[in-house]
Order: structure tokens, then sequence, then C-alpha cells
């Protein structure tokens, strides 16, 4: 009951931040300076790592796309006007980046939550799955944003990332022996 009424209050204070970014006019000054300066193809890529930034700082991936959504549309709208697949494009490195930073983040909730199911110290945790979570993040800008940035259809940017993946997996990752995890098990239950 606890986390739904912290989930509450952050949903409550991220629509709140919100509403003040609508009041200032914040996403209709940002159109007015950034849409005829910024590279198209970059704003997905941008706004995934911002997503990134802001839910790493903050622990929650919902406050981030509650700040960022009201910026992003606008923004993706203003760069490529009428271009629905920009726009949803654009939106996607909104929620993605949040969950992203969300994951990496050592105090977000579901971060906590995932050491301690584990039985795992928190820090040794977050660093062990940092490494995961930066790999698919890079083949995410590598090979999703940017070239759908470019305007590469989705039924070849998603081919192309899973095999970013199946490929870094197969370079970077090594098998474990049997040894190995019986050692652990051991050491653990001692």
């Amino acid at each position: 009951m606890k986390s739904l009424v912290i989930t509450g209050v952050i949903l409550l204070l991220a629509w709140s931040l919100s509403g003040v970014i609508k009041e200032l006019g914040t996403a209709k000054f940002l159109v007015a300076i950034l849409s005829d300066t910024l590279p198209k193809f970059l704003l997905p890529t941008i706004i995934f790592i911002m997503g990134s930034i802001i839910s790493f700082a903050t622990g929650t991936s919902y406050g981030t796309m509650g700040i960022l959504m009201p910026l992003t549309i606008p923004l993706a709208n203003g760069i490529a006007p009428g271009d629905a697949q920009y726009i949803i494009l654009s939106t996607s490195a909104v929620l993605t980046g949040a969950i992203f930073g969300d994951h990496c983040s050592p105090i977000s909730d579901t971060t906590i939550l995932s050491s301690m199911g584990a039985g795992c110290n928190h820090i040794d945790h977050v660093r062990t799955q940092m490494w995961y979570s930066l790999s698919i993040g890079v083949i995410t800008i590598v090979f999703g944003y940017i070239p759908a940035g470019f305007g590469l259809p989705i039924v070849v940017v998603l081919p192309l990332g899973l095999v970013a993946t199946i490929l870094t997996v197969y370079i970077l990752g090594k098998p474990i022996e049997n040894k190995e995890v019986e050692k652990a098990f051991k050491k653990r239950a001692v």
C-alpha cells in the first residue's frame, strides 16, 4: 500500500510540474529556438538521453514521462510538422529513456526491490546491471534512434537492433562454468 501512495505522490508532483511547464510556455519556447536549428535525426536520441538522465537522477520513470511528454510532442511536431511516425518515434524515446534511466538508478524503487529480492548487495546489483543496460542503451541509440531519425522504416530498424544485440552478446558474452556457479552458491550458503 505504501508503494502505491508513493507512486501516486510522484505522479501528482510530475503532473504539477508538467502543468507549470505548460503555463510557462516551455514547449512553445523550445519549438521556437530548436525547430530550425536542431537536425531532425538527432531529436529522438537527445530525448532518449534526457529521459535517461532525468529518471536516473530522480529514480522515477513515471515522473520523467510526465515531465518530458508535454515538451516532446510539440517539439517533434515543430521539427517535422504532421509527420506522425516522427512524433511516435520521439514519444517512444521519452518512454524508453525514462525506463532505461529508472532501471540504472540506484535510488529507484524497482532497483532497490530487485536487489533485495535477489539477496545481494544493492550497489553490487546496480554495478552489474549497469553494463547490461548501457550496452542496450548504446545499441538503442546507434541502431535504433539515429537510423529511425534519418527515416529508416521500423521494419528495418528493429531487425537491425536485434542483430546488433545478438552480436553484442556473442562477442562480449562469456559462458559461466558450473564450478563458478557451484562455488557462488556454496559461498552464499555459508
